[in-house]
């Protein structure tokens, strides 16, 4: 998948296409469940960053 001109072969996405995502995902979720989207963006956001914290010190970060 390219993401931008600036990194077309990076796999994290850059920067400036991770803010882009971020928005759409917040549309998407809006359009599911209008009446808890800053809830439902909350749990989605929050659980892989949850994930994230407790994995890296057991895994490694790189």
């Amino acid at each position: 998948m390219v993401c931008c001109p600036c990194s077309p072969s990076a796999t994290p996405p850059c920067t400036r296409c991770a803010g882009v995502a971020g928005i759409l995902l917040a549309l998407h979720i809006e359009d599911i469940d209008p009446a808890h989207t800053v809830a439902d963006f909350g749990l989605v956001a929050g659980v892989p960053a949850v994930f994230a914290t407790v994995s890296n010190p057991i895994v490694g970060a790189r």
